[in-house]
């Protein structure tokens, strides 16, 4: 009896010392990863620190499938198990990583939840691992359920998204979704917004093409897809979801300031893809400003919100580098639509830009900002110039601008194009461009007219000399001075400041082109009185 039980203690004591040993393991393991994790550095957040993964996977999406591995124990090394829950609560990696302790429990924010249910499948381990980096983590964080590939590792999804989970872990075996699935494009909506959340590339891609090739792009679904979380609007993979969006965007609302009534009933997302492109058809930089504000004001009625929309969600949108500095200096005025604070950066930058001595150091600019659209001219209808004010001899302002060869040559003569409005002191003046042919032997013309705004405001004659960039030698060559006089209510200046046959004008062999750019400067003053002829001379 006594040799039983001296037998027997060694073997009590050392399990005993066991369990011991385990505790100090993963309380040493736990002292490890705690500091990591709360301090801040992604990086340490993310290295998992189990030495037997040497390296994170990338998604490498092939054709082969794996469908018959799906929830297969035989073909499985670890065990999900998904807790459906009614209310909210973390399904993202911290959360799942948090959960697994008791203090955390103790620390985070009261906040009422029910289990509804716990899905149980059998997943390998390598297989999601290699398709989300989320998955790659969950598995390998040193864990206890990572370590311990017995224990079922707890994955909590809310029950709006159970559904479009399993389809997501379906996807990583077999590489496609199913047809129920597939033929529903909300059903592929939540699938995306999983797989944006779980970091599942190739899903995401997937989706995006299913989206845009399943039915018909409307402005309706146009402006679900634009609801997208940012996240997911910035992915690279949803690019082609994205192109088909802005071709339904682009062609409905090519030129929102004619569309006042209805964009009232835009969306915020939509509304900031339409001011992010380029193409968009507008008279002018100031015109967008407006019609944005009108939005505004109509879409959020309450003015702590409205000025929260303009100046964090739409400041930058707006290129205030191409405003005039009218509607500049009446944004920093007005207190009543937009936060002066959150705008007052987005307007400093503007003033810089306008301010800069010459093109070259705009161009510098705009490569520095490579991702910001704020710098970049859109196609304005209203072409934009660059005004010199002068005081001496007298007042006076010499007015640049360049056209592109390609945007003369569509211009028809039915319409007109218009340079934006400049200012001599109180005086406001456009240049307006016209292909037109005479009444008297069928002749095409090409002529640049001086106009003013609002006729009949503008007293006195006017001496207006102007000067095109000539080839071969691509210097300025000045046209001869011509008066012009603004009463009883004419708007137009007559005779035409430039005039030139449009054959001659647009000849391949012209010399009217500089490097395919139309030049002209343009410099206008008020003539004194009984003076006869422009004394401007360049």
């Amino acid at each position: 009896m006594d040799n039983e039980v001296d037998e027997e203690q060694p073997s009590w004591r050392g399990k005993l010392f066991n369990h011991f040993m385990s505790a100090i393991k993963y309380l040493l393991l736990l002292f490890r990863w705690v500091p990591n994790y709360f301090s801040g550095d992604p990086e340490t957040k993310t290295k998992p620190p189990n030495p037997s993964i040497p390296h994170r996977p990338t998604d490498t999406s092939t054709d082969h499938s794996f469908q018959f591995a799906f929830n297969n124990i035989d073909f499985s090394d670890r065990t999900l198990r998904l807790e459906i829950t009614k209310i909210g609560s973390p399904s993202d990696v911290e959360g799942v990583r948090q959960s697994r302790w008791w203090w955390w429990w103790w620390r985070r924010p009261k906040q009422e939840e029910k289990r509804l249910r716990a899905v149980t499948l059998h997943v390998n381990s390598a297989i999601l691992a290699a398709k989300s980096p989320f998955f790659y983590n969950l598995f390998s964080n040193g864990m206890r359920e990572s370590l311990n590939k017995h224990s079922a590792t707890v994955l909590r999804v809310d029950a709006s998204e159970e559904a479009a989970v399993m389809e997501l872990l379906h996807f990583a075996y077999a590489g496609h979704l199913s047809r129920e699935t597939a033929e529903s494009p909300s059903a592929v909506l939540d699938v995306l917004r999983a797989a944006d959340k779980f970091d599942v590339v190739s899903c995401i891609r997937h989706c995006s093409v299913l989206l845009r090739d399943s039915s018909p792009m409307t402005e309706e679904s146009a402006s679900t897809y634009l609801g997208l979380p940012h996240s997911v609007l910035a992915r690279e993979e949803v690019r082609p979801l994205m192109d088909a969006v802005m071709e339904v965007v682009s062609a409905r609302f090519k030129d929102v300031t004619d569309l006042r009534s209805e964009m009232a009933k835009l969306p915020l997302p939509l509304v900031e893809a339409l001011l992010w492109r380029d193409d968009l058809s507008v008279a002018s930089e100031d015109k967008v400003y407006s019609t944005v504000v009108e939005w505004a004001r109509e879409k959020y009625p309450e003015r702590e919100e409205r000025c929260r929309i303009l100046g964090s969600n739409l400041a930058r949108l707006v290129r205030m580098p191409h405003m005039s500095w009218e509607k500049l200096r009446e944004i920093v005025k007005c207190g009543d639509d937009i936060d002066k604070e959150l705008v007052s950066e987005a307007v400093i930058d503007a003033l810089i830009f306008k301010a800069a001595p010459n093109s070259h150091v705009q161009q510098r600019m705009l490569v520095d900002a490579a991702n910001d659209r704020f710098y970049v001219a859109r196609s304005y209808r209203n072409r934009p110039v660059k005004v010199v004010e002068l005081e001496r001899p007298r007042p006076h302002c010499i007015v640049y601008l360049e056209l592109k060869r390609e945007e003369l040559a569509r211009l028809k003569r039915t319409e007109e194009m218009r340079s934006e409005i400049f200012r001599l002191r109180a005086h406001a003046f456009y240049l307006v461009f016209e292909h037109y042919t005479s009444t008297a032997d069928s002749t095409s013309f090409f002529a640049v007219f001086l106009v003013t705004k609002g006729g009949g405001t503008v007293g006195g004659k006017w001496g207006v000399e102007s000067a095109v960039r000539m080839m071969p030698g691509g210097e300025f060559r000045s046209n001869e001075a011509v008066q012009c006089e603004f009463k009883n209510g004419v708007k137009w200046a007559e005779p035409h400041i430039f005039g030139a046959l449009w054959a001659d004008f647009m000849a391949n062999n012209g010399s009217y082109f500089v490097d395919g750019m139309f030049h002209l400067r343009v410099e206008l003053g008020l003539l004194r009185q009984g003076q006869q002829s422009s004394v401007f001379t360049f």
